[in-house]
């Protein structure tokens, strides 16, 4: 009977934090380790591309060619809005912290990457943040977007 009472508990638990988590981002803004990886790839690009233009636009501003630094800003504000778009977050304003939203052990969370790593190789629970990330092992249970 208490085994019982704990598991309704615990599934209650579940069931809360997925609407939480559901409210805060469309379910097809949720990333699996393959679609958080296989965007990896496409963002370590872009990433690359708006520090690029971030070192032309502090030159153009340095020049006094306001007028190129904002077309170069509008570059980036166009790239930033893609990566937004895709639902991944970025924490920091150096794009060397990056998140992507998921449902893990039954909780929101994040999958996340840290500029130079090879791959998404860590997670952390939504409250936990940069502090509380965890190497992925295989054993946490992510849920697949649908």
């Amino acid at each position: 009977m208490l085994i019982q009472a704990a598991r309704r508990v615990v599934i209650k638990r579940k069931i809360v934090n997925l609407m939480m988590l559901l409210k805060r981002v469309p379910q097809q803004l949720l990333f699996d380790l393959k679609k958080a990886r296989t965007s990896l790839k496409w963002l370590k690009r872009n990433i690359e591309e708006i520090r690029k233009l971030g070192t032309e636009e502090r030159e153009a501003m340095v020049n006094n060619d306001l007028d190129s630094a904002d077309e170069i800003s509008k570059q980036i504000d166009n790239i930033l809005s893609k990566i937004y778009r895709k639902g991944i977050e970025i924490r920091d304003n150096d794009l060397t912290l990056i998140d992507f939203p998921a449902l893990i052990n039954g909780m929101p969370a994040y999958l996340c990457w840290k500029y130079g790593e090879e791959d998404v190789l860590f997670w952390h629970y939504l409250e936990d943040g940069f502090a509380g990330r965890r190497p992925i092992t295989g054993k946490e249970e992510i849920m697949s977007p649908l």
